[in-house]
């Protein structure tokens, strides 16, 4: 009975309306228009005001304004994605391309040099292992810097094997009479370390910790590398090079220093105390840059160690997910720890170093690149490329010839973000080469069928083989 009466009261509203609305006609159509009017505005300000203030943040976002940096970096996607896959060609962003070029300097000699083409910058960071190693690196930079300028020059630490090629040996065919990097080329901004140790003419024989601001050519014997290295900035500068050590960088800016270099590209300096307070280990005193191209990042730690590792993760906590990763010193264990490994999760690992090489020990577990790191790499990835390797020891049981293992690494991301590689000599993984897979050679005394270095088992989160650059 309830419901017929419902039925038949609605009935009785329906022809109400009808009478109604013939009868006035006009003033039902104003009814009816602003009935729909009020209904139209509830529904945009639910929308488009309510909603979007009180929704519950994304996945990755955060309420409060990221101020630990003056230059936001949007997060890497591969954070978060399960997808193993080195192709990034779903960028969406307009982007400039940038290559790194990690150079052969030689010798059989652990050092570093690195050229990167960011933008319309021509960037190099670095000119180890030696002083003969200037005119190497020299050959090479003319092959991509066609004006005889470097927009940026970045020394990461003051040891040999990251600065003699900065100021080379004595040449007189070049102003200021040496042929070092900086007597070659003009530079418009020269970046170094905070800190140095090194020995004084006044600290007899002892290093002294320096601030490297406040330190000039006079402080140090005319025969030491300091002194020579000093004087190539010196030389520089006096050619209207601008000069910053990294403290005076992050003193000027609010968060880490950021420098743009083309659209959607820029660099990076990570902080760690040391910059403020200087390390007795040299190597901590490095430089820490990070590349960024749209969301992809690429990092270079030079030869810091795990103290000043430990610091660069506890101050930069948005450091995740890189595409490309410099190894530490050369491969050594003590640069390349595992809790660094899994912050940043590196899709490619590029090694600066003469493998095998007895240059620091005889251990065969602990030339470069130790087996300890390779272990933790290939958790990771499989893309791992070295420039060269070296004879254990020669006649004279020294550091014999050098040789190429991939020679110049030449790794490039395109505006889509798309990597390539096209190595100098050949495009062949580390452990797939001849020299990690050889046998009586390091471990000879030891066990003359031991290979080099074993690639542990289990497959790593990146394999995928990179394509060949055209």
């Amino acid at each position: 009975m309830a419901k017929k009466k419902k039925t038949s009261a609605k009935k009785t509203v329906k022809k109400e309306v009808k009478k109604a609305a013939k009868k006035h006609p006009v003033a039902f159509l104003i009814v009816a228009l602003v009935v729909l009017l009020v209904i139209g505005g509830a529904t945009g300000f639910y929308y488009f005001y309510y909603l979007p203030k009180h929704a519950a943040p994304g996945p990755g976002k955060d309420s409060k304004e990221d101020s630990s940096s003056s230059w936001v970096v949007p997060p890497s996607s591969s954070e978060t994605s399960s997808s193993t896959s080195t192709s990034h060609d779903s960028q969406t962003k307009e982007m400039d391309p940038i290559s790194f070029h990690f150079l052969t300097l030689g010798n059989a000699n652990n050092g570093d040099s690195i050229y990167i083409k960011a933008g319309e910058n021509d960037i190099l960071m670095d000119a180890g292992s030696k002083s003969g190693s200037a005119s190497t690196i020299a050959k090479a930079l003319k092959e991509y810097v066609t004006d005889g300028k470097l927009e940026y020059v970045i020394c990461t630490h003051a040891h040999s094997d990251h600065y003699s090629g900065m100021f080379g040996n004595a040449d007189s065919a070049f102003d200021g009479g040496r042929n070092g990097i900086l007597y070659q080329f003009k530079v418009d901004q020269y970046i170094d370390f905070a800190y140095m140790n090194k020995v004084t003419v006044d600290s007899n024989k002892k290093e002294v910790k320096l601030h490297n601001a406040d330190v000039s050519s006079s402080f140090f014997g005319n025969t030491t590398e300091a002194y020579k290295y000093v004087s190539s900035r010196e030389f520089a500068v006096s050619k209207g090079t601008k000069w910053s050590t990294i403290d005076s960088l992050e003193n000027s800016s609010t968060g880490n220093p950021v420098i743009p270099l083309g659209k959607n590209l820029s660099m990076e300096f990570l902080k760690t105390k040391y910059h403020e307070t200087g390390s007795a280990e040299e190597n901590n005193n490095s430089i820490v840059t990070l590349f960024h191209q749209g969301d992809s990042q690429f990092l270079f730690t030079g030869d810091l160690e795990e103290s000043g590792i430990a610091s660069l993760l506890d101050l930069n906590p948005s450091l995740g997910h890189v595409r490309l990763f410099k190894a530490g010193h050369h491969g050594s264990i003590n640069a390349n720890p595992k809790e660094l490994f899994e912050r940043i999760t590196p899709e490619v690992v590029a090694i600066c170093a003469s493998a095998g090489v007895s240059e620091f020990t005889t251990d065969g577990e602990n030339v470069m690149p130790y087996q300890a790191t390779i272990d933790i790499i290939a958790k990771y990835t499989s893309n791992v490329f070295c420039t060269t390797y070296g004879d254990f020891l020669n006649s004279k049981g020294r550091v014999g010839n050098p040789y190429d293992l991939n020679g110049r690494i030449n790794l490039y991301y395109d505006s889509l973000g798309n990597v390539s590689v096209n190595n100098s000599t050949n495009n062949i993984v580390l452990k797939d080469s001849v020299w990690f897979n050889k046998t009586g050679d390091i471990y000879k005394t030891v066990d003359p069928n031991k290979p080099n270095r074993t690639w542990p088992e289990g497959k790593s989160m990146y394999s995928d083989s990179l394509p060949l650059h055209a």
